[in-house]
């Protein structure tokens, strides 16, 4: 059984729709498009929703372009890559936060791998990395000692 490693850093998910809509817990009847498979889909209420899965990422921005859905469920950091140019002009409300990390195999528990794993996690562990990037830390966290 695969365990995992403890969080090195969260990935923040957004609803994206092309108009402002109400707080997605409060709006009902909604139409949501995920990838086939995204654990995005944990994000969206329970209900009356209808979800439409997806085969690629770039059929989102297209079905919400042509009104075939109202809301799409991305993570964060790939707005602009799904909407293009076209991303700064999209609504956007958090969805939630999953831990990113890795999973350790049973062999890597068996042979004293994953402890050595479990502690380099922690070591390298990242609260914040959006705003690590955006204030220009580097990894010796000062701004500009590269």
């Amino acid at each position: 059984m695969a365990v995992f490693a403890g969080e090195l850093l969260k990935a923040d998910y957004v609803f994206v729709s092309l108009r402002p809509l109400p707080p997605i817990e409060r709006a009902e009847g909604l139409r949501y498009a995920i990838p086939r498979g995204f654990i995005g889909a944990e994000f969206i209420p329970k209900g009356n929703s209808v979800v439409t899965e997806v085969g690629s990422w770039s059929q989102l921005a297209s079905m919400l372009k042509y009104d075939r859905i109202d809301v799409a469920v991305i993570p964060k950091l790939m707005v602009y890559d799904v909407f293009g140019a076209e991303g700064v002009n999209v609504y956007q409300q958090l969805a939630g936060s999953l831990p990113v990390s890795l999973y350790l195999s049973e062999f890597s528990q068996s042979n004293g791998l994953a402890s050595e794993v479990f502690d380099a996690v922690e070591a390298c562990r990242i609260d914040n990395p959006v705003s690590l990037i955006t204030s220009g830390e580097t990894s010796g966290g000062q701004k500009g000692d590269n």
